[in-house]
């Protein structure tokens, strides 16, 4: 957590508690989807050391981060909740804070339908995010049957 050393920052602190306590309920619907990762304490925390930044408009939010790859810098957009209308006007406000980080693009994580929402603004669609659940027996485990390797080797 950053240090209070002064007015201005003890403020801020009260400012950011404040809109996270306002959207707590959003927060936690939008955590339900996002597979176990966080908690509402650890995107409180996150957002109160810098490491996400939250954007509100109206009774819609945006959580992002910005990520850095070995040859770019990415604004990801990690949580987000609300209606169309308060979530495409934050859509410029992070677009130019994204340029103004040195990202060369903005990326998204989340279900089938943010595409519609977001695709008539020049969002698409790059991949597909698959999962394998380790904590379930897998159907390969125990079987008699050498498991085949995942990737042929290249000569």
């Amino acid at each position: 957590m950053p240090a209070i050393d002064d007015q201005t920052n003890f403020e801020a602190l009260v400012h950011v508690s404040a809109k996270l306590a306002k959207f707590k309920a959003q927060i936690c619907a939008s955590l339900e989807y996002a597979q176990g990762s966080h908690t509402f304490d650890d995107v409180a925390a996150l957002v109160l050391t810098g490491r996400l930044t939250m954007w509100e408009e109206g009774s819609s939010f945006v959580m992002t981060e910005i990520v850095e790859y070995p040859r770019k810098r990415t604004m990801h957009v990690f949580l987000a909740g609300g209606n169309r209308e308060d979530l495409h006007s934050i859509h410029p406000r992070m677009i130019a804070y994204a340029r103004s980080e040195g990202c060369s693009d903005v990326t998204l994580s989340g279900r089938a339908g943010w595409l519609r929402v977001l695709e008539h603004i020049g969002w698409e669609e790059v991949y597909r995010v698959l999962k394998l659940d380790l904590s379930q027996r897998l159907p390969i485990e125990g079987s008699e049957e050498p498991m085949l390797p995942l990737f042929e080797e290249v000569a």
